[in-house]
């Protein structure tokens, strides 16, 4: 497995497609993607590859403003799978690939001392903040959403005609369109499973975000690219190093 070097900003990106999430005053952003999964493998079909994913959450102290806090890097490894017939995923029926981590891999390589915007894990926990861990740990522990994702090829994702968002604006074609500004390849959808104990279900993400389709409890949730100078590989799978980024704002408020 290897490391992506994707975008390392979650405000930089086009429409706010930005994952930002409030606990204490303090926005936290996921993007699972930024650094996002590195996979490799020989074959397209039905194949299981290793992955290492860096994802960076951002906090904000004006997510609004965008006045950042810091930024946390939490390193985790699992496996993927994919294949060009779907049927991969319990409830998702249309995705041709399917990321499991493993949450006793979590490693927080954040490193406030060779970086200004890093934060420091100590800080965080001693605040109840880590919001990192929280994504990646299930419940009662934590919410659990990032330690699995669905996903659906560029090609699958145009012939279904499916779109991540219930209000439209990230069918396909319109992720071809606004990666292409940046010279990147939108390659993949990611989904999310909102089932009890997760963010996903808690917050509401069903009435916002549009589904894989059919009755399915996965919601779209991430927009998967590469640089395609770097990285020539095409097809189902993954391999090579990739970026994401989330289409989701999701922001915790006192109450």
């Amino acid at each position: 497995a290897g490391s992506v070097e994707g975008d390392d900003d979650d405000g930089a990106d086009a429409g706010d497609d930005d994952d930002s999430a409030d606990a204490g005053d303090d926005d936290d952003s996921a993007d699972a993607g930024d650094d996002d999964d590195s996979a490799h493998s020989g074959d397209d079909d039905d194949s299981d590859t290793l992955v290492t994913v860096d994802y960076v959450f951002s906090y904000w102290t004006d997510y609004q403003s965008q006045i950042l806090q810091c930024n946390q890097t939490v390193r985790v490894t699992g496996h993927a799978e994919f294949s060009a017939l779907g049927g991969l995923v319990d409830g998702c029926n249309n995705c041709t690939g399917h990321i499991e981590l493993d949450s006793a891999s979590i490693v927080d390589v954040s490193d406030p001392a060779t970086d200004a915007d890093a934060c420091d894990p100590a800080v965080l926990t001693a605040a109840a903040s880590d919001f990192g861990q929280a994504m990646l740990t299930v419940a009662p522990d934590g919410y659990g959403d990032f330690l699995t994702m669905g996903l659906i090829d560029v090609t699958a994702l145009g012939t279904l005609g499916l779109d991540l968002a219930a209000a439209g604006g990230y069918t396909a074609d319109d992720m071809i369109a606004t990666w292409t500004e940046y010279d990147l390849e939108f390659t993949h959808a990611g989904y999310v499973e909102s089932n009890e104990g997760t963010l996903s279900a808690d917050s509401g993400l069903d009435t916002v975000a549009g589904n894989a389709g059919g009755n399915s409890n996965w919601y779209g949730y991430w927009q998967l690219f590469k640089n395609p100078a770097d990285n020539t590989h095409t097809g189902v799978d993954l391999d090579g190093a990739y970026g994401g980024q989330a289409v989701w704002v999701i922001q915790f408020t006192s109450q």
